[in-house]
């Protein structure tokens, strides 16, 4: 958003998109337009790390949305790093969307000393999902990703309080 364009750009750095959408398998024009409609409330949808902070948020607004069918597994249900595992779940399942927020996280501590594992993990996990995904023929994924700079940032308890909004968390930032 502007505001995080904003924030990168007064303290050099560079901003990631929160979310994108990854269509998969577009089969047709039709399909297209099926792309574009809202999601029905009976539409098993399946939310990877559904546990954690982002997870457990989109679980949260969907079931306030009224939608019923919402697919979640933990770690030990259901193992993100192990492709044939998230294929079988998926073609198993057949979900009509995946919602993204599964990552392998830790504190600044954690980050900094395991980044290349955590990187590892992370982009294991996105690429299961996404050719699980298309190898299953499902075509709608949304994948949330962030990225913390530095507390030390001026604008940074501004974006907490806008991503705490976004989230439906309503604790205040510092």
């Amino acid at each position: 958003d502007d505001f995080a364009r904003n924030c990168g750009r007064r303290h050099n750095l560079p901003v990631a998109s929160v979310s994108r959408e990854v269509r998969v398998n577009r089969k047709s024009a039709e399909d297209e337009h099926t792309m574009n409609e809202a999601p029905r409330r009976d539409d098993p949808i399946f939310v990877a790390g559904a546990r954690g902070m982002v997870g457990s948020a989109i679980v949260r607004r969907l079931k306030q949305g009224g939608y019923r069918n919402i697919l979640t597994r933990t770690r030990s249900e259901l193992d993100l790093l192990d492709s044939n595992a998230v294929k079988a779940f998926l073609a198993r399942e057949q979900p009509n969307y995946i919602f993204m927020a599964a990552a392998k996280v830790g504190g600044i501590q954690a980050n900094n000393v395991y980044r290349a594992q955590f990187l590892y993990e992370n982009l294991a996990i996105e690429a299961n999902l996404i050719h699980g995904a298309h190898e299953a023929g499902i075509s709608r994924l949304l994948m949330a990703a962030s990225i913390l700079y530095a507390a030390a940032l001026a604008c940074f308890p501004a974006a907490r309080k806008a991503a705490a909004v976004t989230l439906g968390d309503a604790r205040p930032a510092p």
